[in-house]
């Protein structure tokens, strides 16, 4: 299985960049992390957006991280990722925006927008839960005793 995260800025060395480094080490999938680096360093919505859109492919089935997007269980989260590489034939993207959140037009390409709850989360931190997600949703789907729900 092979899942792509599209992430605004580089993830540096600390505390979170171990975190993601731990989970993606256990994985079996094939987890790619597209770190978009925008020059402004006072970049929109719009530019973070319009980065993000560049980088997809039509192999891609864009999944967006938003606060206003749909709580599912984790149970839910591997259904609509097996849905989407076996059925749709296409690579589960998620995408993580900056500060500012996604532009319609971005919410517009989406096949889905999920949340982690209502709270807004720092996107490095979203970044680790993503990560811990996708290796609970790996453990799950190969009966591994990691998923105790």
């Amino acid at each position: 299985m092979h899942i792509q995260i599209h992430a605004i800025n580089k993830l540096k060395s600390g505390p979170e960049y171990d975190l993601c480094q731990t989970y993606l080490k256990r994985m079996t999938w094939t987890v790619k992390i597209n770190e978009i680096q925008i020059k402004n360093t006072h970049s929109s919505k719009q530019q973070e957006s319009q980065e993000i859109l560049k980088s997809l492919s039509p192999q891609q089935s864009l999944i967006l991280l938003d606060e206003k997007g749909k709580d599912l269980t984790t149970e839910q989260l591997l259904s609509l990722i097996i849905s989407i590489h076996m059925n749709d034939h296409k690579i589960p993207t998620f995408a993580i925006g900056g500060a500012e959140g996604h532009t319609q037009e971005l919410k517009k390409k989406a096949a889905q927008t999920i949340s982690f709850g209502r709270q807004t989360w720092p996107h490095k931190l979203v970044r680790v839960m993503l990560i811990e997600q996708l290796y609970r949703c790996q453990s799950l789907a190969q009966g591994h005793p990691y998923h105790k729900a």
